[in-house]
């Protein structure tokens, strides 16, 4: 049965080694830059504010910034002209010779511009809009950053915890080196028994096992730090991390604050704007227009204003023709100057409009809502971190007493060994159950790390600004 379970044993150490080795040697072939001796915190902060998922942000960030500018200009036109020439004859009995039909000219020169200066209708309409696409692209970066930060802190000390871990195994290890050691011989003397002495050779077995799984472990935390930041990271720099927390956070005004709120509040406006919209098309619209004209014998210049409530887009247009030929007789020399000024009334006959309006108020309804439930949702996730980091403050504490034992513990065996009560051993013991315990209250502080950032990333705040 030892036998059996010694085979398993090594067989699973074996196992762990090949497949330790396979992940270090994708690790060192994997093409993400140039590898880092020993990477430091701040470092990775920059790094991870560089990944793939910010760059899209920062992209679609700059995308609705040029959107905003094509929507938002105040003055749009255009200038056409054209040239035109037709070829033909008319024939007839009465003629004594086909009447040739051929005939060539430029058309008008005409120029239009249309003003978007008032604060109503579609075109103001297409700026708001462009507005709160630029509103939510911004949203979307910082969630893209805040993600990107946390993500990489976690995987920084999950790195970090993982090469320490190494460190406590190592020495685990050689304990139970020692340990077999020493047993075989108080064995070859006859103090122990031969069971005694194969205990202390699978606890050897299960030391180079765990070591293995250290090993792995810490291989593994590396290549996924190494996929966040985009870069390669052979080893991460010990550090000691305080996050700026002096501050007292208003939950209720901060709320407001956080993105999904936010895009909450701008869906919820979208839908009231289209609401708006669906009844303004449905209204009586009315039209103004003012010409100006000076036509001569071979010119005609044109000048004219107009406003619609359908559009509230006042405009522009002047065209000239400067080969412009008269339809029928006009004397030599002639001119004339003429003003038009006209109004128009549109009024909409749809008998679907009651549906239309009451369906735009459903959707505002619904919008309403929706923005009431994520506000709570927010509330109750910010309440929930705030608890978790209150649970982890006395958990760190519980592990700072348990550190504070090891610490005593390990100081009363060097002095009992020193006065010949305990042997080597026991010092040794001492000291690797302080190693575990440094380590229980380096991930329990990692914890609590974490869960303050959620905490300061559930209220909205700028990550970045608190280390």
């Amino acid at each position: 049965m030892v036998d059996m379970i010694r085979g398993l044993q090594a067989r699973a150490t074996s196992s762990l080694r090949t497949l330790g080795g396979l992940l270090l040697i994708i690790f060192m072939l994997l093409p993400l830059g140039l590898a880092q001796d020993s990477l430091k915190f701040d470092e990775a902060l920059a790094l991870s504010q560089e990944s793939p998922t910010v760059q899209l942000a920062q992209v679609q960030l700059a995308s609705a910034q040029k959107q905003l500018a094509v929507a938002s200009s105040l003055v749009s036109g255009s200038l056409t002209t054209g040239y035109s020439s037709t070829t033909g004859e008319l024939t007839a009995p009465s003629l004594a010779e086909p009447q040739s039909l051929d005939s060539s000219g430029f058309d008008p020169i005409r120029l239009a511009a249309n003003f978007n200066v008032i604060p109503f209708g579609p075109r103001y309409d297409s700026v708001v809009q462009a507005q709160a696409r630029l509103k939510q692209a911004e949203l979307d970066l910082q969630d893209a950053k805040a993600e990107a930060l946390s993500s990489g802190v976690e995987a920084y000390l999950t790195a970090l915890r993982a090469a320490q871990n190494v460190e406590v195994q190592t020495l685990g290890l050689s304990s139970a080196q020692t340990q077999l050691e020493a047993n075989q011989k108080r064995f070859e003397a006859g103090a122990i028994s031969a069971s005694q002495l194969t205990q202390s050779e699978l606890a050897l077995q299960q030391a180079q096992l765990d070591l293995s799984s250290a090993e792995l472990s810490s291989s593994t935390a590396l290549l996924n730090l190494s996929n966040k930041l985009g870069v390669q990271v052979s080893a991460v720099a010990e550090t000691d991390i305080e996050l700026n927390l002096n501050q007292t956070y208003d939950a209720e005004a901060q709320v407001l604050l956080r993105s999904d709120v936010q895009k909450a509040r701008l869906s919820l406006e979208q839908t009231k704007r289209e609401a708006a919209a669906t009844l303004r098309d449905n209204l009586p619209s009315g039209t103004l227009s003012l010409t100006y004209d000076h036509v001569t014998d071979s010119q005609n210049l044109g000048l004219g204003a107009s406003f619609s409530t359908s559009t509230f887009q006042p405009s522009l247009s002047a065209s000239y023709d400067f080969d412009y030929k008269p339809s029928g007789s006009t004397p030599e020399g002639a001119s004339s100057n003429s003003v038009s000024f006209s109004l128009g009334l549109s009024i909409p006959l749809d008998s679907s409009l009651p549906d239309a309006l009451a369906l735009a108020d459903i959707a505002v309804q619904q919008a309403e809502l929706s923005y009431e439930q994520i506000l709570e949702s927010a509330r109750l996730s910010i309440h929930n971190a705030e608890q978790q980091v209150a649970s982890l403050v006395s958990s760190l504490a519980l592990n700072q007493q348990l550190l504070t034992q090891a610490e005593d513990s390990l100081a009363i065996s060097k002095k009992r060994f020193e006065l010949g009560l305990v042997s080597q051993f026991d010092v040794q013991d001492a000291e690797l159950n302080l190693k575990e315990q440094s380590l229980r209250f380096a991930q329990a502080k990692d914890s609590l790390l974490l869960a303050q950032l959620g905490y300061l990333q559930s209220l909205g705040l700028n990550l970045m600004e608190v280390f």
